[in-house]
């Protein structure tokens, strides 16, 4: 999964939920940064904090964009030496979503006051 990493992204619901859902279910993230000056803080900081991440901003395109290649490739490298993974059937759960909100409070009906 890759973690776009701006002050858009961080004000994303949806956005944040799929950041959330990757980290559960303990698939590879690998986040790139696309604002200059953005610091990640909340809950994006705690799933993406110990990881290495390629800056958008502080090279050129096509570098930055063979940084992330390299990455995901090593990330593949990694996963094709594992062996078969048994699976157990898992009891049903559920996932919390919250709700997507339009951005002007001016926008909203009741219901998304009450959600």
């Amino acid at each position: 999964i890759i973690i776009c990493m701006s002050e858009q992204y961080r004000k994303s619901n949806y956005c944040r939920a799929e950041a959330h859902y990757a980290f559960q279910q303990q698939r590879k993230i690998v986040p790139i940064l696309l604002q200059k000056h953005y610091k990640p803080d909340g809950g994006l900081l705690f799933l993406i904090g110990q990881l290495l991440y390629v800056d958008f901003t502080k090279y050129i395109f096509p570098q930055a964009i063979e940084m992330l290649f390299k990455e995901l490739k090593a990330t593949n490298i990694v996963d094709s030496n594992v062996g078969d993974v048994q699976f157990k059937q898992a009891s049903p759960s559920k996932l919390y979503l919250p709700p997507i909100l339009p951005e002007k409070i001016s926008d909203w009906t009741q219901i998304h006051v009450q959600e």
